[in-house]
């Protein structure tokens, strides 16, 4: 038990570090390279590529009037690998000269800082634009400053709410401690309920409270100080192979997190030790013990658990096809790397002139000049699992039938032309509709003047998506679904309100960032947009934040299967150490192992059962729920069936040894 309790301290001191660590690093980083943000009333601001229309000098000239006019201090920062420059323009009376710092350490790596005066961004062949971050002495002078410097260089500068890219470490952190301290408490009680018998004896010998306490504590406490401090300095040194400012602050901060767990253990463990130094020795003389409520206990927090691996069974075996989907279709990802998406609006004032005839307008225009470039519709947001039924359907466009290779019922590629004006409809040649069920299905959906063409391409041909969270039996790949071909000429101006904001980001752009930026502005929707992202990159974010929570779930699924064990291993044991003489004397008669122990089997059966109901209720499948709960239950069954054999023949020895 001893050993356990040291094995649990040191899996929380190493998590504790790594989420420390990467916390710390990345705060530590922006406290240098991003100084500026600690002012009271600093912005980060979207220079837009628009702005390069105009003259280098003569942005310069503007920034620099602008800033002295509304006291603003600008700062713009490029970075080349591990080379940060920061070119700033301040309105304060020193004049700040270039100099280079000397290589500054971090934990784990280092960086060059260069800090130059906005004059030389030109001397050094970086252009004005990007981010930026101002500081100011109030949010009056930045609005100031932001609407003259639109006027003046004709552009549209964002404000960017920006969150750093840093995770949120705060709930892991807690989810870690909560989970330590769950396991701790538990191998807690159980080695208490093993020392009943030697409190016992403290009592009878006439030890006070106090005696029998501290002996205990001091025990505890020293091996969590001596394990958790000892492993989380090896590890800071061990990864940081230096100690600097830096790494003494880290430590010292880490130190009082660790100083305060050990303070939260001195007060768990001081009341579970006075609960069970509260034993009166005839308690022990009449062999009678607290183990009939720590069983029920443990069966409440044993119910807790398995509903709880139940929840994040799913969400792993969600997320792991997700992942396992886009790793089988990467050949097909690899290609989305030359294709832009607009993943979100932003700078809208009026949320109902994206519903304008002039905005769906645009949006028609827009969807023709990017449809020339090779642009790609792929919208097959209705086969999402939460909103699929029988008549989905599924929008893609010309380009993507010359993309994707579709054949047709008699083995010839399908090719629409720009020019047709009916509504195309792509279906199986084995579809379980008929030709009349399909216009209805279709003019269910529009209001359809222009008729319906209707073609059969070849049964069971699968369909790439182009979207990462669109599954079907691991791939991002659709077979046989009722498919709609958009032209330049057969939809009504609504059907091309689907390039900005439109849910998955269904439309690939075939275009660099620069040329995008280029016809927003030409059709005066560049405002609307701050944020390119390659679709290739879209998909690799969406896939890396899923392996951090798949991990994540992994790891909380198999602390609560330990602690599954704990509770089963240490209510077979206090079910023993309870009826130690009834089961000597069932065990010398012959009784049959499921007589000696039905009540505890009860007990749990009734724990399964309730936990299966409550899982049922919360919409999991019956199939899901019957294959899971026969895994749990059987290995349960394993546990339980070596572990009382092995526990009660140790038992009575003890007994007869005259040890129990």
């Amino acid at each position: 038990m001893k050993k356990s309790m040291i094995f649990i301290i040191l899996i929380l001191t190493s998590s504790l570090f790594m989420m420390q660590y990467s916390l710390a690093s990345h705060q530590n980083f922006n406290n240098i390279v991003y100084s500026e943000k600690k002012a009271e009333y600093h912005y980060t601001i979207q220079l837009p590529h628009s702005i390069l229309k105009n003259d280098k000098k003569m942005i310069i000239k503007t920034i620099k009037e602008t800033a002295d006019q509304h006291h603003i201090n600008f700062f713009l920062t490029k970075s080349n690998k591990e080379n940060y420059i920061k070119y700033v323009y301040l309105t304060s009376n020193q004049y700040l000269k270039s100099f280079k710092t000397d290589n500054i350490k971090q934990f784990d790596h280092s960086f060059h800082l260069t800090i130059k005066s906005l004059d030389n961004i030109i001397k050094d062949s970086y252009q004005i634009e990007g981010e930026a971050i101002i500081t100011a002495s109030n949010t009056d002078d930045y609005i100031s400053f932001r609407n003259e410097m639109n006027n003046r260089l004709s552009i549209h500068i964002t404000e960017i709410t920006s969150k750093e890219g840093q995770i949120d470490m705060m709930p892991w952190i807690i989810l870690s401690i909560f989970a330590f301290y769950l396991i701790f408490t538990l191998l807690l009680i159980y080695n208490l309920l093993g020392s009943f018998k030697r409190f016992s004896i403290y009592k009878l010998n006439g030890y006070d409270f106090y005696t029998i306490w501290k002996d205990s504590i001091i025990d505890i406490i020293f091996k969590q100080i001596l394990t958790s401090y000892s492993t989380f300095t090896l590890l800071t040194f061990i990864i940081c192979r230096q100690f600097n400012h830096f790494v003494f602050i880290f430590l010292f901060n880490s130190y009082l997190l660790l100083g305060l767990l050990c303070i939260i253990t001195f007060i768990i463990s001081s009341l579970l030790i006075a609960l069970f130094t509260k034993v009166k020795p005839i308690d022990y003389l009449k062999n009678k013990s607290v183990s009939h409520y720590f069983i029920i206990f443990n069966q409440i927090v044993f119910l807790i658990i398995v509903v709880l691996i139940t929840t994040l069974s799913s969400v792993s075996i969600n997320k792991g096809e997700a992942l396992l989907s886009r790793y089988n279709n990467h050949t097909q990802w690899e290609k989305t790397k030359k294709y832009y998406l607009i993943s979100e609006l932003s700078n809208v004032e009026n949320p109902d002139e994206l519903s304008s005839k002039s905005f769906l307008n645009k949006q028609k225009e827009l969807f023709k000049e990017l449809n020339r470039l090779g642009s790609i519709l792929a919208d097959f947001n209705e086969y999402d699992k939460q909103t699929l039924n029988k008549t989905s359907m599924a929008y893609i466009n010309t380009n993507y039938l010359k993309e994707e290779k579709v054949m047709d019922s008699h083995n010839k590629r399908i090719l629409i032309n720009e020019n047709e004006s009916r509504r195309v409809v792509l279906v199986d040649e084995k579809t379980p509709f008929s030709k009349e069920e399909i216009v209805d299905i279709t003019k269910g959906m529009y209001d359809i003047s222009q008729g319906i063409k209707i073609i059969y391409y070849k049964h069971n041909q699968r369909f790439f998506t182009y979207n990462s969270q669109i599954t079907n039996n691991y791939t991002n790949m659709i077979q046989s679904p009722i498919i709609q071909v958009l032209t330049e000429n057969n939809g009504k101006d609504s059907d091309y309100n689907l390039i900005l904001g439109y849910k998955y980001n269904p439309y690939k752009i075939k275009a660099n960032r620069a040329k995008i930026i280029n016809i927003l502005e030409q059709y005066q929707l560049s405002q609307y947009v701050d944020n390119y992202i390659t679709a290739y990159d879209e998909m690799s974010m969406l896939n890396h934040n899923e392996w951090m929570l798949f991990i994540g779930v992994i790891i909380a699924i198999i602390t609560l299967i330990s602690l599954m064990i704990i509770i089963t291993l240490q209510n077979i044991k206090l079910y023993i150490l309870q009826n130690i003489k009834l089961l000597s004397i069932q065990k010398m008669n012959g009784y049959r192992f499921i007589d000696k122990y039905k009540s505890l089997i009860l007990m749990s059966n009734i724990t399964f059962i309730l936990s299966f109901i409550i899982s049922l209720l919360m919409n999991y499948s019956l199939f899901y729920l019957l294959a899971l709960y026969t895994l749990i239950l059987l290995t349960w069954m394993i546990l339980f069936l070596i572990h009382t054999k092995y526990q009660e023949k140790q038992s009575i020895i003890l007994m007869l040894k005259g040890n129990q």
